[in-house]
């Protein structure tokens, strides 16, 4: 979500370094770099395109992927810039930045690598269909840029604020039906949350129940359950030694207030054709 500001950046700093999570993704990294990094020095970070207040703002993304050293490694960074966009700056302020997705080759402590790509992607607005059709655009082209490098043969994993939910989003068309049909497209929300079984859509919003500005029409639900639009998704290729699978989801509650957004944790488990880790 948002970035925190300078005080709740130096809260949230020691968190992190206390969790020792292998990577960790920032959609909004802005303003506060120095200070989000400054104290974290057991992490390796991807490129940082300044700030918004900057002469550069135009060219930066707000994006942050780091790596734990004592765990893993991150290479072949790739900046991609979206084809699509709508609402401008006055309507979710969609053009002051390049919005897109980054994508990083990731190895870990015993040299097994994965592709992770991360996003943040176009707001949205429920008055009229240029918001939801730049959105479904941008997972369009996400899910065509996952086909161009299933060649590597490794397991991907997506994440990132993508302002999207599956009541109101078709991931059916324009995102899963893009990817190669033969690709296995798991989100652990659904797998853990709702035994499988994705939201329908278009449907009422299965919101959390310490969201803001809900609708007479939402559903509440509690704060695991209740879908947000930080996702993350992962993709095993058939035909790559390595698959990767989901040991659990967890919106984080620890981190409460510290953003407009609580973080989505995630924990993997991975196996190869000799052993599993």
């Amino acid at each position: 979500g948002r970035g925190p500001g300078d005080d709740r950046t130096h809260t949230l700093r020691p968190a992190l370094a206390a969790d020792s999570r292998d990577f960790v993704a920032f959609p909004w990294n802005f303003a506060y770099h120095t200070e989000l990094t400054s104290a974290l020095g057991a992490y390796s970070f991807g490129t940082y395109r300044g700030s918004v207040s900057s002469a550069t703002s135009n060219n930066t993304d707000g994006l942050c992927f780091a790596t734990c050293n004592s765990t893993c490694s991150f290479s072949n960074e790739n900046i991609v810039e979206f084809t699509s966009d709508y609402g401008g700056i006055t309507s979710g302020a969609n053009t002051c930045i390049k919005k897109g997705f980054r994508h990083y080759a990731v190895a870990l402590a015993d040299g097994t690598k994965i592709d992770v790509i991360i996003t943040h992607m176009n707001t949205y607005s429920s008055s009229g269909t240029g918001h939801i059709n730049a959105q479904h655009a941008q997972l369009k082209q996400v899910a065509q840029y996952i086909n161009s490098i299933r060649s590597n043969n490794r397991p991907i994993i997506f994440m990132g604020d993508t302002n999207c939910r599956y009541t109101r989003h078709d991931f059916q068309t324009y995102f899963r039906g893009v990817l190669d049909s033969d690709l296995e497209v798991n989100d652990p929300w659904v797998d853990f949350m709702w035994e499988g079984v994705y939201p329908t859509y278009p449907s009422n919003s299965l919101v959390v129940e310490d969201a803001t500005g809900t609708s007479s029409s939402d559903i509440i639900c509690d704060s695991q359950k209740g879908e947000v639009v930080d996702k993350i998704i992962y993709i095993n290729n058939p035909n790559a030694t390595v698959q990767i699978s989901a040991n659990g989801y967890m919106r984080d509650p620890e981190y409460q207030g510290l953003a407009d957004h609580w973080p989505i944790v995630v924990e993997f488990s991975y196996k190869t054709n000799h052993y599993e880790q």
